[in-house]
C-alpha cells in the first residue's frame, strides 16, 4: 500500500466511529439516569423516614408512608431496567471494540501478506 487507505476501508472506519460514538453516548445517558435515579431514591427515603419519624396524624402517616413506599417501589423497578439498559449498552461497546480490533489484526495480517 502507498499510505493510502482504500475508500471502501475508509467508509468502514467513518460507520464504525458513528457507532462508537452512538454507543458511548448511549452509555453516557444511562448512566446519567441512573444518577437521578438514585438521588430521587436517596430523597424518597428520606421523606419516607421523616414522615414515619415525625408524622404525629396516625392516619395522614399510614396514608403518607403508603405513598412513599409506592413510589421508592416504582422507582427501583425503573432503577432495574436503567441498569439493564446501561449494562447493555456496556457490552455492545466491549463488543464492538473487540470486533474493531480482530478485524484490524486480520487486515494487518492481510497486509503482510
Amino acid at each position: 500500500m502507498s499510505g493510502k487507505v482504500p475508500r471502501e476501508r475508509m467508509a468502514e472506519l467513518r460507520r464504525g466511529s458513528k457507532l462508537r460514538q452512538r454507543l458511548q453516548m448511549e452509555i453516557e445517558e444511562a448512566s446519567q439516569s441512573v444518577q437521578v435515579t438514585e438521588d430521587d431514591l436517596r430523597y424518597q427515603y428520606q421523606q419516607l423516614s421523616y414522615v414515619q419519624s415525625y408524622e404525629l396524624d396516625p392516619v395522614k402517616r399510614q396514608r403518607e408512608i403508603s405513598y412513599w413506599q409506592s413510589s421508592i417501589g416504582q422507582l427501583e423497578g425503573q432503577m432495574s431496567t436503567l441498569r439493564h439498559r446501561l449494562a447493555i449498552a456496556l457490552q455492545d461497546l466491549q463488543d464492538f471494540e473487540e470486533a474493531t480490533a480482530e478485524v484490524t489484526e486480520r487486515a494487518n495480517r492481510e497486509e503482510q501478506k
